[in-house]
């Protein structure tokens, strides 16, 4: 994601992450949900969304997966 300050929503995932977890699964589990909210985003509105837009999809990407 080349959009601006979609890094930054990936960065405090993955802090949210670590408090709980190792950093390994936190890195991982983080660039997942953060590709997936992505993913999901791109099909609803293709490539014109915002940070903004990333960081309110993750709740529902988490559900989601959840989710079983």
């Amino acid at each position: 994601m080349t959009k601006g300050g979609t890094g930054d929503v990936l960065a405090g995932l993955i802090a949210s992450l670590y408090c709980k977890n190792s950093a390994f699964l936190s890195g991982c589990a983080g660039s997942f949900i953060n590709k997936r909210a992505g993913d999901e985003l791109y099909k609803r509105v293709g490539s014109y969304f915002n940070a903004s837009d990333l960081a309110e999809e993750i709740p529902y990407v988490m559900k989601n997966f959840l989710d079983f």
